[in-house]
């Protein structure tokens, strides 16, 4: 069992030690656990509201929750509280009483325990790292373990970044949901094209049929190639939008559902189109080819609800707006509140200048 640092990690641990040279200190890790081996991948400074004494330390609890979620949020890896650290008076290597109580509570956070760290400068920095086991209350298991400090032995995907791409779609899939999955199919088929009706195609249109037209065909084949069509569609929806939906077999079409409040609302279906060997779908009684990626809300042109722009253009005037133009009786003349704020100031002084006079 040992622990690798990245560069940046260990770094942080060095910078909070060099600005708290006087006191004790600390912070904690995020990281992750594999074969054996404790990945840090970031170190997360102790709060502003910490307690640093020469012979004691406390953590700013609810500063280090919410940056060590915040961090762990820009990676692609679900990254986690892995441990911590902190610094201990000239020699004094082993751990506290208080110590043992902190240690074992983070420790029972994760079937692997979880690594705790002293630091001691005694006359140099020196880290002695522990992998600490829950044990008995209050009691916990310490093993000292190895460490090193090298990027390249951490694997690549608990280092890397969410992209600004992955981010923005993050937001957006939490925007369309609220929006609703109706609300999102009206945007959907904006840019899809409609199945001509039986009478257009009597109309002599140069449609060529894929396959001739069966009116007893197996239904269990139709639905199954159906499924085929359109799984990655019901996958985007529910896996990576993350829409509240079930699909229900309506006879031959598929019935997609958002359920809101435990409640299933029907919103649009898919149809095998036999005569075109395709997917359609049905939305409000209009039937729609379906297309790859046609849920995709990076290739969507999503209609904003409302902006209170005049103009859709890049640059607009902050004194066209109405309500800047429209004259009002509560207009506040920032001007004039400055003025009236030093006239205040001045009489202050002044009536405090006569105050000292006739006291003199």
């Amino acid at each position: 069992m040992k622990v690798v640092f990245s560069a940046a990690a260990y770094a942080a641990l060095l910078v909070e030690t060099q600005e708290k040279i006087r006191t004790e200190t600390g912070g904690v890790f995020l990281g992750a656990f594999r074969d054996d081996t404790w990945y840090i991948v970031e170190t997360i400074d102790p709060g502003p509201h910490s307690v640093f004494r020469t012979d004691y330390f406390e953590y700013d609890q609810p500063y280090t929750a919410h940056l060590i979620n915040k961090r762990a949020r820009l990676y692609k890896a679900n990254l986690t509280l892995v441990g911590l650290w902190h610094r201990h008076p000239g020699s004094f290597d082993i751990f506290s009483t208080t110590d043992d109580g902190t240690n074992a509570k983070y420790a029972s956070l994760s079937p692997n325990g979880a690594v705790s760290m002293l630091v001691n400068i005694d006359p140099v920095f020196r880290l002695s790292v522990f992998h600490v086991a829950a044990g008995r209350p209050g009691q916990p298991e310490y093993t000292l373990i190895s460490y090193e400090v090298n990027d390249e032995s951490i694997p690549p995907e608990f280092l890397e970044k969410k992209g600004i791409i992955d981010l923005q779609n993050s937001i957006d899939h939490a925007g369309l949901r609220a929006m609703g999955l109706y609300s999102y199919l009206r945007n959907v088929v904006k840019q899809l094209d409609k199945v001509p009706s039986m009478n257009e195609e009597a109309e002599g249109s140069n449609i060529v049929y894929l396959h001739a037209q069966q009116e007893e065909s197996d239904e269990q084949i139709l639905k199954d190639k159906l499924i085929d069509l359109v799984v990655e569609h019901i996958s985007y929806l529910s896996d990576t939008v993350r829409f509240n939906i079930s699909a229900n077999w309506k006879e031959r079409d598929l019935e997609i559902c958002e359920i809101v409040r435990d409640e299933k609302q029907p919103v649009f279906s898919f149809r095998y189109l036999l005569e075109y060997d395709c997917a359609g779908l049905d939305f409000e009684g209009e039937l729609y080819f379906c297309k790859p990626e046609m849920f995709h809300s990076e290739t969507l042109v999503i209609t904003p609800n409302g902006t209170m722009r005049r103009s859709s253009g890049m640059t607009y005037s902050p004194a066209a707006s109405p309500a800047q133009t429209e004259e009002s009786p509560d207009t506040i003349d920032i001007e004039q509140i400055y003025i009236r704020i030093r006239n205040g100031v001045y009489r202050f002084f002044s009536n405090l200048l006569d105050n000292g006079n006739e006291k003199g």
